[in-house]
């Protein structure tokens, strides 16, 4: 299930000024980025750059937070500061349901997570893979409590299966 348009729309806004906020403050890339919609024109190469900079350097949203400098409301800056929670790592995926989609940690003892695709769905994005491969790099974060929340149940179900 994807997540509604607005609030895609919200995360990419809030992710592109802290991603203009992290290279800022670490000047990440050598040529000046201006505003957070330069940030979004750049090459996939220097978006990452700065995204995984970013991710060793997870101490910065509460920077970003306190500083404030896009003026964002507090509900906002809520869902920014949400993200100091994020999992990264190899996940399967696992079931589509109508509300979310079930991705399963790879590491023992397994922990189910219910996510939202942002902009495209999941079946079209992730390719069919053989029984017992997981995928790599995804990142699942928070954002209005719907991007990233266990599955409770499904959760017990997993480790009551796998020890």
């Amino acid at each position: 299930m994807l997540l509604e348009f607005k609030d895609a729309e919200l995360i990419f806004g809030l992710h592109r000024t802290l991603m203009f906020f992290v290279n800022h403050r670490l000047r990440v890339v050598a040529e000046p980025i201006a505003t957070p919609e330069d940030f979004a024109a750049q090459p996939p190469e220097v978006r990452l750059n700065i995204r995984d900079t970013f991710l060793a350097n997870i101490d910065l949203i509460e920077s970003f937070a306190s500083e404030n400098p896009a003026r964002l409301s507090n509900d906002e800056l809520d869902i920014v500061r949400s993200w100091r929670h994020f999992i990264r790592g190899k996940f399967y995926i696992f079931r589509e349901f109508a509300r979310h989609t079930v991705f399963l940690t790879t590491d023992e003892p397994a922990i189910a997570y219910g996510v939202l695709a942002l902009t495209q769905p999941f079946e079209e994005l992730a390719r069919p893979i053989p029984a017992g491969h997981g995928g790599d790099g995804a990142v699942a974060v928070e954002g209005q409590d719907r991007v990233r929340r266990p599955v409770d149940q499904l959760q017990h179900f997993v480790r009551r299966w796998h020890p």
